[in-house]
């Protein structure tokens, strides 16, 4: 049995391999839960291995499984995309595009670019994806996002880094207070952990050559929670300062002993080198940049 002959099945292939049960592929797809077995039942034979795990958790990828679905999920992007571009073909800047990004960019950045592209770009469909670092690379590499936006991104073989803009990060909290290291001692700190500057110092490097211990410590996956957590009173936080002033909620606070922003934080646009000479990333890439500046 060819593969060839199924490739309408890639796309409830991969509807089940990010939803992770046939439950919740029938509902996105509008199809019965029997179609749905039938068509990944259908895809096994054509392929010859088995595509998933199955147990009473849901449906998880084999190691065959996850080769396909990253090959597959990229050519449903690309022919959705060429379908798209193949519908105003005498449009630049028409047809489908996806970005990684963070939760704690979409405070300042992602609702006016939106609505910029929207403006000015009527025939580009942009859709914004959220990962972690790694799972962001791993898709750039994939071909499943067009450009990733990233902070203080290591070198990584293959991708190309364009800046965008440089930030600081610095603390804040709801009202204004003296931070020592003896006062640090009795309020709570609200941070993400494991993020560093561009002399790859961490936060926590920072802290501890200023002898900084905080009484306790809130630890987050998304400098947009740390900020509505600081805004409720919680504790002081440690914040890009481009999220942190936006709407003037907090007040920004002069750590004694530490360096004012704890040194520079950049964010760069990465693209794969599939990517990098597509004008209609450059074109996104320039948008950013303007909106940033």
């Amino acid at each position: 049995m060819q593969v060839l002959d199924h490739l309408d099945k890639l796309k409830i292939f991969s509807a089940v391999a990010e939803r992770g049960t046939i439950n919740g592929a029938a509902r996105e797809l509008a199809l019965s839960q029997p179609a749905i077995t039938r068509a990944i039942q259908t895809l096994e034979q054509a392929v010859g291995f088995k595509l998933f795990h199955r147990d009473r958790n849901g449906m998880h990828l084999t190691e065959g499984g996850r080769i396909l679905h990253a090959t597959g999920a990229r050519v449903l992007a690309e022919v959705m995309d060429a379908t798209t571009k193949g519908a105003h073909a005498q449009e630049e800047m028409a047809g489908n595009l996806t970005i990684g990004t963070y939760e704690s960019l979409a405070e300042y950045l992602w609702p006016e670019f939106l609505l910029q592209v929207q403006k000015d770009f009527p025939r580009l469909n942009v859709s914004l994806k959220t990962n972690s670092q790694n799972g962001h690379l791993a898709d750039l590499s994939a071909g499943l996002l067009d450009l990733l936006v990233d902070a203080e991104p290591r070198a990584h073989a293959g991708l190309t880094l364009w800046p965008l803009y440089s930030d600081r990060f610095s603390f804040y909290s709801q009202k204004k207070i003296e931070l020592t290291p003896d006062s640090a001692s009795g309020l709570s700190l609200l941070w993400v952990r494991g993020v560093f500057d561009e002399s790859n110092l961490t936060l926590e490097q920072h802290l501890s050559q200023g002898g900084y211990r905080f009484q306790r410590e809130y630890t987050f996956d998304s400098f947009a929670t740390v900020k509505r957590m600081a805004a409720k009173g919680l504790g002081v936080a440690i914040l890009p300062q481009r999220l942190a002033e936006k709407d003037g909620e907090l007040h920004r606070i002069r750590a004694r002993g530490l360096k004012e922003g704890f040194g520079p934080h950049r964010i760069y646009a990465t693209v794969s080198p599939r990517k990098e000479n597509d004008p209609r990333v450059k074109t996104l890439v320039g948008l950013l940049k303007k909106q940033l500046s």
